[in-house]
């Protein structure tokens, strides 16, 4: 099967899982700690008989009686989806055109946003987190980021194979090393202090990954929601700079990478926030953060306009 097909069968795959969830709701606590979900058709359904042929069937009103826990988590991983769905919506850089004005200012900046969020940020969440594994995660992450990628980065730290990808799109190392923070970059950083290191641990690890979460394959539509958002970065790099496939591995590595990651919070989410009673305070950090990386984005996207002007 080619790469194409595969592509749109994987669109096809994912507009149906969005149809199916749109029929189902939740008619609360049926018995002691159960949930009775209720699906509700919204079109007829298909049947193919042995020849073929396709008839619709008027299907029935089904119900499911869950236990709480499960219907929870899982709601609450579709409201943070939603949240995630909505930042790829809204934010102008994933939709407007790459340029190298733009592409520069983002090596320069996001090297300093990757060793300040992965050395200070985001162990600030790991020290506040009362869950052992969870903590150990959370360091091995940022050691992944700032000190050794083994797995995924050949035994160096991100940021410095983004430093290299610099050098390939023009930079001189002595830019990308002497880069300071845009009014922008540092705004989002005091933001994230607010957030991280200011809130429970379990709104502060929303934080560590949401914007990881981008990475993983399915969320907007088109091209991003079969790539995430550096497999687009890839391909509008790739394009725009004439780099090979090897040459972008700050891209292919975090797409991986951030898989691993960005699942350390949600599952967080899923194991904890009904005991912590912080299911809509997990949604809600997930949402504020997405607006301070919208923020510092759109800082980046301006700088690198006025910089190519």
């Amino acid at each position: 099967m080619d790469a194409e097909r595969m592509a749109n069968l994987v669109d096809l795959a994912l507009d149906v899982f969005e149809d199916e969830v749109k029929c189902w709701r939740r008619l609360g606590t049926h018995q002691p700690q159960v949930t009775r979900l209720v699906r509700y058709p919204r079109t007829p359904l298909l049947v193919l008989d042995d020849a073929g042929i396709g008839t619709f069937a008027e299907e029935t009103v089904q119900h499911f009686d869950v236990p709480d826990k499960d219907v929870n988590s899982l709601l609450r991983r579709i409201c943070m989806d939603k949240v995630v769905n909505a930042f790829v919506a809204r934010c102008p850089w994933f939709h407007q055109p790459m340029t190298r004005g733009r592409a520069r200012m983002f090596a320069l900046q996001h090297r300093l946003n990757t060793r300040q969020r992965n050395s200070v940020l985001k162990l600030k969440v790991a020290t506040n987190c009362s869950d052992w594994d969870t903590r150990l995660r959370i360091i091995q992450a940022c050691s992944e980021e700032v000190i050794a990628d083994h797995q995924h980065g050949g035994g160096r730290p991100h940021w410095k194979i983004l430093e290299d990808l610099g050098l390939r799109i023009g930079l001189k190392r002595r830019e990308l090393q002497d880069a300071q923070p845009l009014p922008s970059t540092e705004l989002a950083w005091a933001a994230w202090e607010g957030l991280m290191a200011n809130r429970h641990w379990l709104e502060g690890i929303v934080a560590n990954t949401c914007a990881e979460r981008i990475n993983v394959p399915g969320y907007g539509s088109g091209l991003f929601r079969r790539h995430g958002w550096f497999g687009i970065e890839r391909l509008r790099w790739g394009k725009l700079f004439g780099l090979a496939h090897d040459e972008l591995e700050f891209f292919e590595l975090h797409t991986e990478a951030d898989i691993e990651h960005s699942n350390t919070g949600w599952r967080a989410v899923e194991k904890f926030a009904r005991q912590l009673r912080m299911e809509d305070a997990a949604v809600k950090a997930c949402e504020r953060n997405l607006y301070v990386w919208e923020h510092y984005l759109n800082g980046i996207a301006g700088a690198g306009d006025a910089a190519r002007s």
